[in-house]
């Protein structure tokens, strides 16, 4: 992030006021962007909340928040994602994405084939587990393909070179 990096957009896997660790992270990252005069758009699923708590919670923050509804089938919610994440940022034009959350870095390394915006991938470690070969593959892909990793901890760092995982630039910052 340099000087004039003025707006940041947050894609993020998951967001309060539901359960999470990631989602929590955003949050607080957000939060504290914003402290700094960044203006800050989340693009977020906001799952295991009523839509009037959504709503509430929403209203009550210093950035603006989108919240995914995915009413498409399975195997078109990443393309339905991708055309909303498209929509956002001719909308927002953005300085900086923000990727956190393995499927949000996927749908943030597709766009930036499309826009040439720099990008940063936080790497929380479920990304680097159990999945299969082909996850495995895209989610090594799209971490390489970022401008900047940043892992929550030397632990997840590890996995992710386990995985094969080598940008050109990475930061180990602790939640």
């Amino acid at each position: 992030m340099n000087n004039k990096t003025k707006k940041i957009l947050i894609v993020s896997s998951e967001f309060p006021p539901g359960p999470g660790g990631i989602g929590n992270h955003a949050y607080h990252l957000a939060r504290q962007l914003t402290l700094h005069g960044i203006e800050v758009v989340i693009l977020t699923p906001q799952d295991y909340a009523t839509p009037r708590v959504i709503t509430n919670f929403n209203q009550q923050q210093p950035f603006s928040i989108i919240t995914l509804v995915d009413k498409a089938a399975k195997l078109e919610k990443p393309l339905h994602r991708l055309r909303i994440l498209l929509k956002v940022v001719r909308d927002f034009q953005p300085d900086l994405l923000i990727a956190t959350g393995a499927r949000s870095t996927w749908v943030t390394a597709l766009l930036t084939i499309f826009h040439r915006i720099p990008w940063l991938a936080v790497g929380h470690g479920t990304e680097f587990g159990g999945a299969l070969n082909w996850e495995k593959r895209i989610t090594r892909l799209c971490f390489n393909s970022s401008d900047i990793c940043v892992f929550v901890s030397e632990f997840t760092r590890q996995a992710a070179r386990r995985l094969g995982i080598r940008p050109g630039l990475e930061f180990v910052i602790h939640n």
